[in-house]
């Protein structure tokens, strides 16, 4: 288990069993585990895969996550944009950019400066406003989306035929896993084996 409880100025690599970041990492994070909560937010990027996976406070751009349950808590603000992908999505906050998300099931009351995609079996809304357009798939069931204040159109757009290369693009949960997983181990590896060279 890992817990971050002092300031990081830099870069936070990180990957364990649970991982907890209560204090601000004013670079990117990059976090995989088995529960990853991030309550500090992070002053630039934050690229995170778990099972279960919480995420507030502020993030200065890009928010990157994939997990089997995805949860943007309240508090937070994503001044980019977010690209979600897990069983369960939930989005709460703040994303001053565009959202893009694809799940069995997702959920929202966010605001929501840009353009909101989802590609998911089932999408919820429970209030929140989108302040461009509201884009589903073709096989996404909406609910309640009269409760969302959407500035631009809604549209639908044809979900593409999965093919084996096209199921490890961004969204795919198990392939985001794998790579940051993949990732912070090479990065381990080089760490131990070259430290100097990776400086």
């Amino acid at each position: 288990s890992i817990s971050v409880t002092a300031p990081v100025l830099g870069e936070l690599f990180s990957a364990g069993q649970s991982v907890t970041v209560s204090e601000r990492v004013e670079r990117s994070i990059f976090a995989a585990g088995e529960t990853v909560l991030i309550s500090s937010g992070a002053g630039h990027n934050a690229y995170v895969g778990g099972r279960v996976v919480t995420l507030d406070g502020e993030f200065g751009h890009d928010v990157f996550v994939a997990g089997g349950t995805v949860v943007i808590e309240q508090g937070a603000h994503i001044k980019g944009s977010l690209h979600a992908a897990g069983e369960s999505v939930t989005i709460h906050g703040t994303i001053d950019g565009d959202v893009r998300t694809a799940g069995a099931r997702v959920s929202s009351d966010a605001t929501v400066g840009g353009t909101f995609t989802a590609e998911a079996d089932e999408l919820t809304f429970s209030g929140g406003r989108i302040g461009q357009d509201l884009r589903t798939s073709s096989d996404t069931t909406v609910v309640n989306d009269a409760s969302v204040t959407v500035a631009g159109e809604k549209e639908r757009f044809t979900t593409p035929v999965q093919t084996a290369v096209s199921t490890q693009h961004a969204f795919s949960p198990l392939g985001t896993i794998g790579a940051l997983v993949m990732y912070l181990l090479l990065g381990a590896v080089v760490m131990l084996a070259l430290p100097k060279k990776l400086a």
